[in-house]
């Protein structure tokens, strides 16, 4: 008997997919070739871009510790992990991973930062005043 294998499709491979579209944009943008009219409106789009992919790795973070795979691939902590992936300190690692965890219970954080509206850096602020005062995340 034949089973069929299923061919599903993984978030990782859509992500994949995007960095091969910019390694290839970088590899041949000329800063000096593009022309001045659109340098700012370009710089604002990557860095739209940028936070959107900040923001959504800060929303992982906490799964990355649940899936235990840093044990297996011999780190001391998924911080650790995190750090030796982003070429970050294991502090600033361990600051993404706490704020993942308490950005889970703050919703109005949580959609601004998935609508692009706020930075990693703004979101760990929120997200630690919030678990001080949870009645001020939406005035934060």
């Amino acid at each position: 008997m034949v089973t069929a294998t299923s061919t599903r499709r993984l978030f990782a491979d859509d992500v994949r997919e995007i960095d091969d579209f910019f390694r290839v944009l970088v590899g041949r943008i000329d800063p000096d070739a593009v022309p001045l009219c659109e340098e700012t409106d370009l710089w604002a789009a990557l860095d739209t871009i940028e936070r959107r992919a900040a923001s959504t790795k800060l929303l992982l973070a906490r799964r990355v510790e649940e899936a235990g795979r840093w044990k297996r691939d011999g780190h001391r902590s998924a911080a650790e992990q995190l750090a030796a992936i982003a070429g970050t300190s294991v502090t600033a690692a361990r600051n993404q991973l706490e704020t993942s965890k308490r950005v889970r219970k703050l919703p109005a954080t949580e959609k601004a930062l998935r609508s692009g509206r706020l930075s990693g850096a703004k979101a760990e602020a929120i997200a630690a005043a919030a678990e001080v005062a949870p009645e001020a995340e939406q005035a934060l």
